[in-house]
């Protein structure tokens, strides 16, 4: 079983190659929470194995002399997207204002590289969370830290009153893996929000579960699957890489308008059900057979939308 960094989150620009890559050169950007200098390309924790970041560095530029710019997770990606420090952006905390909302997303890093020529990929925690529409390309996944979703965390009405207790007790009766947790895996007392349901961020443990239950792991999935994807393209069309890159937009953008429109549908289907009175719906479409078999028009049936 592979072992991620407890938050990872991935910059992938616009690949190029040969005397192009001399002047606009391919840009991997990838930050960890806490991280530190733990690294063995810096000499640093001796616990910290880490062979494939080391083999990166050894192709690449260390900087020995970098420094955070706030000690807090939002102030300091703002001024690691911004450029600014925090006196600039009045971002000291994680309770303070947007970046996007302060310098507007022309202001941050993916726009400068995108004007420079670039298509950026983004993936992970990026601005103290999801930062949609940021990039390109992007993709989110609700786990990020952990392999439980917010509705399986949240404490029960009948487990929430050990919540602030010296022994808290949350039960997950199917969880992944379709195994029973208990939480907080630390075992200690919510300080944040004890009263309330939703699930505990101070906690922490190991789980067992499969890569693809991690945030982490999903998350470096998608950046490896945009990789390959490209390269696999340059390798079978044998396209310039401007023409590549095009076909990929035009094709990812067709893809968003489709999905844009089956989710605009749903909702319709929706309100259709809850005109209705029905709490749920199915929807039955019958699609033209092969050569030599009725359509369901042929056989003087049609769509239909079944209220339950």
């Amino acid at each position: 079983m592979r072992t991620y960094p407890i938050l990872l989150w991935v910059f992938l620009s616009h690949f190029l190659s040969g005397a192009m890559a001399a002047e606009r050169p391919n840009v991997l950007m990838i930050a960890i929470d806490d991280l530190n200098d733990w690294l063995g390309c810096y000499q640093g924790h001796p616990q910290a194995v880490t062979p494939h970041i080391d083999g990166l560095a050894e192709r690449g530029i260390r900087f020995t002399n970098a420094h955070c710019a706030a000690p807090v997770c939002k102030a300091s990606r703002s001024a690691i997207f911004s450029g600014r420090a925090p006196v600039q952006t009045a971002i000291f905390g994680n309770s303070s204002p947007d970046v996007r909302k302060q310098l507007g997303d022309g202001a941050l890093l993916p726009a400068q590289f995108a004007k420079a020529g670039y298509t950026t990929f983004g993936t992970g925690k990026l601005l103290h969370g999801s930062a949609p529409r940021l990039f390109d390309h992007d993709y989110t996944t609700e786990q990020r830290w952990s392999p439980f979703s917010k509705e399986e965390v949240a404490y029960s009405q009948s487990d929430l009153p050990t919540k602030g207790t010296e022994r808290p007790r949350h039960v997950i009766k199917d969880g992944p893996e379709g195994r029973e947790w208990v939480l907080p895996l630390n075992g200690l007392r919510s300080e944040r929000n004890p009263t309330k349901t939703a699930g505990e961020s101070f906690d922490w443990g190991p789980v067992d579960v499969a890569d693809q239950f991690m945030g982490d792991a999903r998350i470096t999935d998608w950046a490896m699957e945009q990789l390959e994807a490209i390269v696999e393209a340059m390798e079978s069309e044998k396209l310039p890489l401007d023409d590549l890159v095009k076909k990929y937009e035009e094709g990812t953008k067709l893809l968003k308008i489709c999905q844009s429109r089956i989710t605009a549908a749903q909702e319709k289907i929706q309100l259709i059900a809850a005109e209705a009175g029905g709490d749920e719906f199915e929807l039955t479409a019958f699609e033209a057979g092969a050569e030599g078999e009725e359509s369901a028009s042929d056989r003087g049936e049609s769509d239909e939308i079944q209220l339950l």
